[in-house]
């Protein structure tokens, strides 16, 4: 099956279809981020999360990769965030109003009800009105941000989609921007997007790593949990909590494994998700 997945998805990737059509019967979708349930529970889960080891009034925020809705730039007016900054690689958000209209009439805060939402007219308006800004240049973004100016900064599911080559660089723009003091939440799954396991460790680096591939849709960076958390506590970050989510045996025999993968143990590769809370303290 998920052998199947990949010549499918290599095929639909490459029809001149809009993306929109994709969404709409399902294929190639980008998160949850334009319903109404979902994002509240992303983006709640994991500011809570953030507040209980520190909260910061007035937050500057940013989410990478909002995906398909920019719905974090009206939760974040909760917190009366002065700017939240939505980073994604390219243009995906949902921009029908309608639907973010929705999300803020079902809300029940007196920050809302003050505005006028009922007159906004496109997503223009709607991100003006809530100090946000959707930027869709990937690192390129990322990098236009101020230094030592943001206080959160989450993700999920995201991290595992950025390229081999711009993981590192995109973990020292988070350090970069991030105010002394400031924190991140990360929830990262590090299973195939194929079959819910580990074909995506059959490949060599050269096939993996390839533009043709990693232009299919079904693209991730192949780290590790251990060196992902790893990769950020060598760049300066303080993981002050974190956890994984485990198969209970390894879902793939290790003969399949490229020889890259093979000195991992088990155990290792066995941490199919994980999430993690970091803090800057100094730099």
């Amino acid at each position: 099956m998920w052998l199947i997945k990949i010549f499918l998805k290599i095929i639909f990737s490459r029809i001149p279809i809009k993306k929109s059509i994709w969404k709409k019967i399902g294929v190639f979708r980008n998160g949850g981020m334009n319903r109404a349930e979902y994002s509240k529970k992303i983006f709640f889960g994991h500011l809570e999360g953030l507040r209980a080891i520190k909260k910061i009034e007035e937050p500057t925020i940013i989410e990478l990769g909002p995906g398909d809705g920019l719905a974090s730039a009206i939760y974040s007016k909760i917190y009366n965030s002065p700017k939240v900054f939505l980073i994604d690689i390219e243009e995906c958000a949902d921009y029908d109003i309608s639907v973010y209209k929705k999300i803020i009439n079902s809300l029940d805060n007196n920050l809302l009800t003050k505005l006028d939402i009922q007159n906004l007219r496109n997503i223009n308006e709607l991100l003006n009105t809530f100090n946000a800004s959707y930027l869709t240049d990937g690192l390129n973004s990322l990098k236009k941000i101020s230094s030592d100016s943001i206080d959160y900064l989450f993700s999920h599911s995201v991290l595992e989609h950025i390229r081999l080559n711009d993981i590192d660089e995109y973990i020292f723009e988070m350090y970069r921007v991030l105010k002394p003091g400031g924190l991140i939440s990360h929830n990262i799954n590090y299973k195939d997007h194929l079959d819910e396991s580990l074909n995506n460790l059959r490949f060599s680096e050269n096939i993996w790593e390839s533009s043709f591939f990693a232009s299919s849709g079904f693209y991730t960076n192949r780290i590790p949990a251990i060196e992902m958390h790893k990769k950020f506590s060598n760049q300066g970050f303080n993981i002050i909590w974190e956890k994984y989510g485990n198969w209970q045996k390894l879902p793939l025999k290790r003969k399949y494994l490229n020889k890259k993968f093979r000195k991992y143990s088990d155990e290792d590769l066995k941490k199919c998700t994980s999430a993690f809370i970091a803090c800057l303290e100094n730099k």
